[in-house]
């Protein structure tokens, strides 16, 4: 999977930005609910309000949301956000294969485990 980068104009300079390889469990579970609102992106305050603050947190909040806001060209912005999106939500599925957690469709946070025996899954 291709490293996530961003590039912002801050202060006249333009900056080079990239995610971290570890992604919390807040900004997982975000991620997934503002997945679902990318259907309502026709009103602004989803993507300034929502996005722009998780976006920062995907990268590791090197940066402010309002740096990305008057750093980033308009037009880059939903390409951003969905490449954010699919680096969160395809980390996951990275990390279930590896633990060995085959599910199509379905991202598997956590392999929950009782008594020292993996629960099994349908």
């Amino acid at each position: 999977m291709e490293k996530l980068a961003i590039n912002l104009n801050i202060n006249g300079k333009k900056k080079r930005f990239k995610a971290p390889k570890c992604i919390s469990s807040d900004v997982f579970r975000r991620t997934l609910e503002l997945e679902k609102d990318m259907q309502r992106l026709k009103d602004p305050n989803i993507i300034f309000n929502k996005f722009y603050p998780l976006i920062t947190e995907i990268f590791g909040n090197q940066f402010t949301a309002d740096d990305l806001a008057k750093g980033i060209d308009v037009r880059e912005v939903m390409p951003i956000v969905s490449k954010a999106i699919d680096h969160v939500i395809e980390n996951m599925k990275l990390s279930n294969q590896k633990a060995g957690i085959q599910r199509e469709k379905v991202v598997v946070p956590f392999d929950f485990k009782s008594s020292g025996k993996r629960i099994k899954r349908n």
